[in-house]
């Protein structure tokens, strides 16, 4: 009986590990600023920045953020904070100075463009950033980075060398905006004529990310409810093999 109990607690622990393990809805994690070109040190000081949109700590053990061509390449390993950045340098911890790399990696980052896709440990596409055709922003002259300013756009940086592990230059993307920031403060920093302007344009951009949700699908959902149910059925199979003994004796 003892054993049993302890197969069954060992299981709804690993059952409650897993569930803070996924990413709930693409955009959870956003990939938020990229220097694909390098710093004003070296052309391979390239980074990648992380961003989690969410406020829970996510774990991103299995997860992989590639390129459509093969590189790079990086299997994610630790985890991410809630509303904190997540920096992958490339080859050593130099690439950014003064700030620790969560995660080193190999392979550069084409300046002709790149398909970048973020995976979670399911294989469930959390985020894109697709420039496979060229950068459209970003500045290999000035080392000006590519940075987040919503959910499917992106801006220059107005800093050299970026933002890594802080803040865009231009503020958070507004994805992460419309989580944090009230209609009320929107109506005390803007004149009533501002402010119903941005009200409903973030009205808008909730509907716009509704919608894009309910398309793509939460699909750790599934997993979710595919470990629950096999949790059902293992507590009710020990329940009746513990019957069984204790009616043989």
């Amino acid at each position: 009986m003892k054993k049993i109990l302890f197969i069954i607690f060992i299981f709804i622990i690993g059952l409650a590990y897993c569930s803070k393990s996924f990413a709930k809805n693409q955009y959870d994690i956003l990939i938020n600023e990229i220097a694909w070109m390098g710093s004003t040190v070296s052309a391979n000081d390239e980074w990648i920045e992380l961003f989690n949109n969410t406020e829970e700590n996510i774990s991103l053990d299995g997860w992989v953020l590639k390129s459509d061509d093969g590189s790079p390449e990086v299997k994610l390993l630790g985890k991410i904070n809630s509303k904190s950045f997540y920096l992958l340098e490339r080859t050593n911890d130099n690439s950014v100075k003064n700030i620790k790399a969560d995660k080193i990696y190999s392979g550069s980052i084409s300046n002709s463009g790149e398909n970048f896709i973020l995976y979670d440990n399911q294989l469930t596409i959390i985020d894109r950033a697709s420039f496979s055709s060229g950068w459209p922003f970003g500045s290999n002259t000035t080392k000006q980075t590519i940075e987040r300013s919503d959910f499917n756009s992106w801006q220059t940086s107005s800093i050299s060398n970026g933002t890594p592990k802080e803040n865009n230059s231009l503020g958070l993307p507004k994805v992460v905006v419309k989580k944090i920031k009230s209609e009320s403060l929107l109506k005390e920093e803007k004149s009533d004529n501002e402010s119903s302007i941005a009200t409903a344009s973030l009205n808008n951009q909730d509907e716009a990310i509704n919608d894009i949700l309910k398309k793509e699908g939460d699909k750790s959902n599934y997993w979710m409810i595919f470990m629950i149910i096999g949790g059902v059925i293992l507590i009710m199979g020990s329940v009746i093999l513990f019957w069984k003994i204790k009616f043989k004796k």
